[in-house]
């Protein structure tokens, strides 16, 4: 069986379970996000083990936890303007788990743009060209 056709079985018997498991607890999540979720991890793992060769299915996978927690964070108002730093924080972060570098100079780079979103946020109300710049960055995934 081919390795996709391998992870695309884990993910849908995951997302089974979890969907059983929320019935039995009432718990409240995401069956699909603790699927993907539970999927990469255990591919991480045998991939580290050097058990699974699949770096790009990993990948894959990660990126589609990024881009839920991405979604989530635009929930909460105060986070909608940091929208790049989170996605680009999580790609870092992601890379770093796969490849298992991480760049100094990245995290600088990463810690810059934090600042920068936090000065933004911060500052927009005391600024209309600040309030303006703050209100383009959150329209951006809004407005198209």
């Amino acid at each position: 069986m081919s390795p996709i056709t391998l992870t695309l079985l884990l993910a849908t018997s995951l997302f089974g379970l979890f969907l059983f498991l929320k019935t039995l607890t009432k718990l409240k999540f995401c069956a699909l996000c603790a699927a993907v979720f539970v999927s990469w991890l255990v591919l991480l793992i045998l991939l580290k083990a050097q058990i699974w060769n699949e770096p790009i299915i990993v990948a894959l996978l990660l990126g589609q936890s990024i881009t839920g927690l991405f979604y989530l964070s635009r929930k909460v108002e105060q986070l909608k303007i940091f929208g790049l730093p989170i996605i680009l924080t999580l790609t870092f972060l992601a890379f770093g788990l796969i490849s298992e570098k991480i760049d100094f100079t990245t995290a600088i780079l990463l810690l810059a743009f934090w600042l920068l979103f936090t000065a933004i946020f911060l500052l927009r109300n005391r600024s209309s060209a600040l309030k303006i710049l703050a209100e383009k960055i959150i329209a951006c995934c809004r407005d198209w």
